[in-house]
């Protein structure tokens, strides 16, 4: 098999290192503060007795090399 042609290379996480990368890897980028303190008011919403949404939408874009 062949990298483009045959497969193609995805990232969950995208980062400086993959802009230039041969073969080009598609990645989705977001903001990591934004996930981190999403998480942690979770986490301590849950401490506190507070019923935690199942599913949290954040904001991403996909970024196709």
């Amino acid at each position: 098999m062949k990298i483009p042609e045959d497969i193609k290379v995805a990232s969950f996480f995208g980062s400086n290192l993959l802009k230039n990368h041969v073969p080009a890897i598609s990645s989705i980028e977001f903001n990591t503060l934004e996930l981190g303190m999403t998480a942690a008011k979770v986490i301590l919403d849950m401490i506190d007795g507070i019923e935690a949404p199942h599913k949290t939408m954040l904001g991403y874009n996909v970024v196709l090399r």
